[in-house]
């Protein structure tokens, strides 16, 4: 008797009224939008997809084919990327946005991570940064 491989279920989310089935074109979209995350991490960070696989004892075309998105990660290979990453595992699926409240919220998972002595130092860096870039501007403007 021969066994046959059964084909993937869909991913299921969950909605308002009960899980619903997401689309395959859905699914392929976050599989690659998660992959690309996943090389911004790591491109923040200097590591190389090499020193990546080493790291978590995988080929480095794996490491490729996950940030193509040509495969899916799990979760539980997610917390390993997060945790060299030094990163929330959610960040892998916020889009990288430029807009405040994208930004807002990627500095609050920055931010998280860090002790409270850390969390001052880093928004008061921000803060005089920011006053820096103003007035650079209303100089732009009135010379």
């Amino acid at each position: 008797m021969t066994s046959s491989k059964a084909p993937p279920k869909p991913l299921k989310t969950l909605t308002n009224t009960g899980v619903k089935t997401a689309k395959p074109a859905q699914a392929k979209t976050l599989v690659k939008s998660v992959g690309q995350a996943l090389a911004r991490h790591r491109s923040q960070t200097g590591l190389t997809q090499a020193k990546v696989a080493g790291q978590l004892g995988i080929e480095t075309e794996t490491v490729s084919r996950l940030e193509t998105g040509a495969i899916a990660a799990t979760l539980s290979r997610l917390e390993q990327f997060a945790a060299i990453y030094d990163c929330p595992v959610a960040s892998f699926f916020l889009e990288e946005t430029e807009d405040a409240d994208g930004l807002a919220k990627t500095l609050a998972g920055v931010l998280k991570p860090l002790d409270q002595e850390e969390r001052k130092l880093l928004v008061s860096f921000v803060t005089e940064a920011g006053r820096l870039f103003r007035r650079r501007k209303a100089k732009s403007r009135t010379g």
